[in-house]
């Protein structure tokens, strides 16, 4: 049964500390009697994206267009001068950037002070192991260690591997540990890579094992143990891996790593494809790893030698995805709003689902700190330690009152093998080692506005203030059944009627998009309603009331301006005459109180009349 078959797929954020650390999970020793590889003299990594020489044991350039530590000379810790070797140039060199240089104690002329290793007592198989300071000995002790990883275009990690130790006398080892956390103890799945200087130095070897969980069927290593351990060793073919240590003099010229004069088996180098050599040995996925830790060992490849120094370097092999929200409002303004949106997650990101609100967006992005958005709105969602691999990320339907913004998904990305596509509501993410991908969501506020312009029916068009409109949400509203709306971001509904200023309008805001029903309910003293029909009015874009133009919809309405007439007959002489009034409109039909008489003093006043011809006749006793 394999090993590597539970490496896991996720990983804590990196962190670590020097003093009285507790390793994230225990470094392992290897048995003498482990079945091991010996790491081959050849010049390159097989398929190594950088064609990085890890096999040689020399820092220089020995081939145009390959990568070696000089390359990396002047940058991140390196010296600052070297000469590659030979006639070669930086120029040659395939990659120049992206190592980290960790130094050991303050470098070659500090060995033997603030040296840190395991606490005494501990054994290679605790569960948990803490580190405090210590006195290594000289032999056991790195002065540098240099480290570069890279990934290829289908995602294999490549790690490379250096150190330099300043005493070269007697047998040394060391290992590499790649931890899927930076704090708390050993996780299923953490692999570690050892190497062995023994006989005095000469070519390593290299072999790996891996923390078997609790439960778990697989033998431990040691027989006294019980899951969770250390597994038996795996094989891994040579394929995958070279190393190799210098069997001659380095100059200082030829030092990019701490620019001094090297002895014989001081300075050691691996390089190896983690990737394939773990699938070769058993199957199974790659760990999202948060750090490398480098511990030196005493007595050769004794499982029960000492640990001595340790040096962690914080160099994840994770990639992030960081998804953000942004809310505009109508007016296309970021300013807040307290909106929900909700995502969904393939490829195993976690959690699988969750929502963003950028209700604080008017004073910056906020990042969740767990999978609320009421009590504490948040619009930004982080996945740390993110293994290489696609994922996808899917922004739910947007609430009534949103819709997708101008530009309404788009993505950076960052890393060798790293893209990111916006389709619709989708981000297809393709992670690489170490990758970076930022996507930012965008939904504009849909809140409209309904204008009504009252004005005389006259040619002059005057302005009318005073008059009465029901807005509805019901599709046949009465002045007594108006079911009135509520705008967003308030808790009650309009209060009906809504009357014109003087201005002759009225306007409601922060409506959401649909239909309302508008109608007339009463015109203004001394003007007739001209159209008492409910209008229907489609509220189905942003709008707002600051300006004569800015609604959604506006709906105009005209009163017409009514007059007054009266006729009357009034017999000079006290019981002369009787008179009959009689006015009637172009119909011909009696208006106000017509006809009146015959009397002494007949009057017919007739009130609100539209413009139009009127007629009255008197008839004065006949």
């Amino acid at each position: 049964m394999s090993m590597f078959r539970r490496i896991g797929r996720r990983a804590a954020p990196p962190g670590s500390q020097r003093r009285k650390w507790v390793f994230g999970t225990t470094l392992l020793v290897v048995l003498s009697s482990m079945t091991y590889f010996a790491m081959g003299a050849g010049a390159v990594v097989t398929n190594s994206p950088s064609s990085f020489e890890s096999g040689d044991g020399n820092m220089v350039l020995n081939t145009s267009g390959n990568t070696d530590w000089n390359c990396f000379q002047g940058v991140t810790g390196f010296q600052a001068t070297a000469n590659y070797g030979g006639s070669f140039t930086k120029s040659d060199c395939a990659v120049t950037t992206g190592a980290s240089q960790t130094w050991a104690d303050g470098g070659i002329n500090n060995v033997g002070t603030n040296e840190f290793q395991f606490k005494s007592g501990t054994k290679f198989d605790d569960p948990c192991v803490t580190v405090n300071s210590g006195n290594n000995p000289p032999k056991d002790e790195w002065t540098n260690i240099a480290e570069y990883t890279e990934a290829s275009s289908t995602n294999d990690l490549y790690f490379y591997g250096a150190s330099i130790r300043g005493s070269v006398n007697g047998d040394s080892s060391g290992n590499v540990y790649f931890s899927q956390k930076s704090t708390g103890c050993h996780t299923p799945g953490d692999v570690l890579l050892a190497f062995e200087f023994v006989n005095g130095g000469g070519t390593p070897s290299l072999h790996a094992l891996e923390w078997l969980p609790s439960g778990s069927s697989e033998p431990c290593y040691l027989g006294s143990d019980s899951p969770p351990c250390w597994g038996n060793n795996q094989a891994i073919s040579g394929t995958y891996f070279e190393g190799n240590v210098n069997t001659a003099q380095i100059n200082a010229g030829d030092n990019a790593i701490n620019g001094q004069t090297l002895p014989a088996n001081a300075f050691a180098e691996f390089g190896i494809n983690l990737t394939q050599a773990i699938k070769a040995a058993g199957g199974g996925s790659l760990p999202c790893f948060a750090n490398q830790t480098w511990v030196s060992r005493s007595s050769g490849s004794s499982f029960s030698s000492n640990p001595e120094d340790v040096e962690v370097v914080n160099r994840p092999t994770c990639g992030t995805i960081t998804i953000i929200k942004h809310t505009l409002n109508g007016a296309g303004t970021r300013s807040g709003i307290n909106q929900q949106f909700s995502y969904s997650t393939t490829g195993g990101l976690t959690p699988s689902s969750f929502a963003l609100n950028d209700a604080g967006g008017a004073t910056g992005d906020v990042t969740c700190t767990a999978n609320s958005t009421t009590t504490s709105p948040c619009n930004t969602q982080v996945f740390s330690n993110v293994p290489g691999g696609s994922y996808t990320v899917t922004e739910g339907a947007e609430p009534a009152t949103f819709a997708p913004g101008t530009t309404p998904l788009s993505c950076t990305a960052a890393g060798n093998g790293t893209s990111a596509t916006p389709s619709g509501e989708t981000a297809s993410i393709t992670l690489g080692i170490s990758g970076n991908v930022v996507c930012t969501y965008v939904n504009q506020q849909q809140l409209g506005a309904i204008r009504i312009n009252k004005t005389s029916s006259k040619a002059a068009a005057t302005p009318l203030s005073g008059a009465q409109f029901y807005v509805c949400t019901n599709s046949s509203p009465t002045s007594a059944n108006c079911t009135a709306p509520t705008p967003v971001g308030s808790t009650t509904a309009l209060t009906e009627p809504q009357t014109t200023d003087a201005n002759g309008t009225v306007c409601v805001a922060n409506l959401p998009l649909g239909n309302y029903y508008v109608f007339e309910g009463t015109a203004p003293s001394g003007y007739a309603i001209d159209d008492s029909t409910v209008h229907t009015a489609n509220v189905n874009a942003n709008g707002d009331c600051s300006s004569s133009t800015s609604a959604s919809v506006t709906l105009p309405f005209t009163d017409t301006p009514l007059t007054d007439i009266t006729a009357t007959a009034t017999s000079e002489a006290t019981g002369g005459t009787k008179s009959t009034v009689t006015c009637v409109d172009g119909s011909n039909a009696n208006v106000g109180n017509s006809p009146q008489g015959p009397l002494a003093a007949p009057s017919v006043s007739a009130k609100g009349l539209k413009p139009g011809t009127y007629t009255c006749t008197i008839v004065v006793d006949p």
